[in-house]
């Protein structure tokens, strides 16, 4: 259960999308706070800031269906934003439904699987609306299409032991093709698990960077050295999915990668680099890493010699 996690949600229990959404909330091992809306209506304050925190505007809140919009005449385009909240707080039946607060961002989450884009914690069990259409299949993964899943927002989490499959799928593709990583053997995903629970347990940031149900990447750092006057310094490390190099997922995952170590005390980042590799070295200059080191010939694979180098950050 995931009780430690806090989520609210703006509810109509007679709306479909809105029961459906809660139940998607719940089988993730939430227990939600559930605020029917009809009966406790947000505050002028709680629904700008709401309106705010979904970065949309006061207009793209209103429900037509079953509403008084039309009597009101709020199709008409001289309502200010402040008249169209005027009239939200006036008939709380126009603000549309359900809206949803978690760590990971606010929704007006319609349709209902939209909540699973600010929610990217393992689903408990096979989930489909109440129309029958699957949203979770039988292996606990979200059923989307190929489109939809682009089109989803990217969001970055803590790692979860769950997503160590889609990890080493991840890992295992450099290690078959490339000399990113000097590993030449597949690594099975409870291995995988087994590291992300050792970097996590120093504690140290893994960080997952997910689109819709897919995991698009990850990010973590280790310690440099175990000598205890190492303890400020870090080596991190970041894996995109195959095609995605430049489509920023590994920056959406360093800066909050490093913003999480620099709030945690760390002084040193260190970045090795099997080279060439272009792209991860404008990566790491992009955020101001600078090269301090470089080893010739120190890495074997696919019969050639390897040069390793070192880029560094001080935060």
């Amino acid at each position: 259960m995931f009780e430690c996690v806090s989520v609210t949600i703006y509810h109509n229990p007679s709306c479909g999308t809105s029961r459906n959404v809660l139940a998607l909330i719940q089988n993730a091992g939430i227990k939600p706070t559930v605020i029917d809306y009809l009966k406790t209506p947000p505050d002028r304050a709680t629904l700008e800031l709401l309106i705010e925190n979904m970065s949309i505007r006061p207009r793209d809140l209103l429900r037509q269906k079953g509403t008084p919009y039309e009597e009101l005449g709020l199709a008409a385009e001289h309502w200010t934003d402040a008249q169209l909240i005027d009239q939200m707080l006036a008939h709380p039946i126009l603000i549309n439904r359900p809206i949803v607060i978690t760590p990971w961002g606010v929704k007006l989450c319609r349709p209902s699987q939209v909540v699973l884009d600010i929610l990217p914690l393992p689903q408990h069990s096979l989930f489909a609306k109440e129309d029958g259409e699957l949203l979770i299949d039988d292996r606990r993964r979200r059923v989307t299409s190929a489109s939809n899943e682009r089109d989803s927002e990217l969001v970055i989490r803590p790692t979860l032991p769950d997503d160590a499959e889609q990890i080493a799928e991840i890992y295992n593709h450099y290690v078959r093709t490339s000399t990113i990583t000097f590993e030449e053997t597949v690594v099975p995903a409870p291995e995988m698990a087994g590291r992300i629970l050792e970097i996590q347990s120093t504690p140290l940031p893994w960080l997952t960077a997910m689109r819709g149900a897919r995991i698009v990447g990850y990010a973590y750092a280790g310690k440099w050295k175990t000598r205890s006057a190492y303890r400020f310094a870090t080596e991190i490390t970041v894996y995109v999915g195959p095609g995605l190099e430049g489509t920023g997922v590994g920056s959406a995952l360093y800066r909050q990668l490093l913003a999480s170590l620099k709030s945690s005390g760390v002084h040193a980042v260190i970045a090795g680099i099997a080279l060439p590799n272009h792209a991860s070295t404008r990566l790491h200059e992009k955020f101001g890493f600078k090269k301090v080191a470089h080893f010739q010939e120190v890495g074997f694979k696919f019969e050639r010699w390897v040069d390793v180098a070192y880029w560094q950050l001080v935060l």
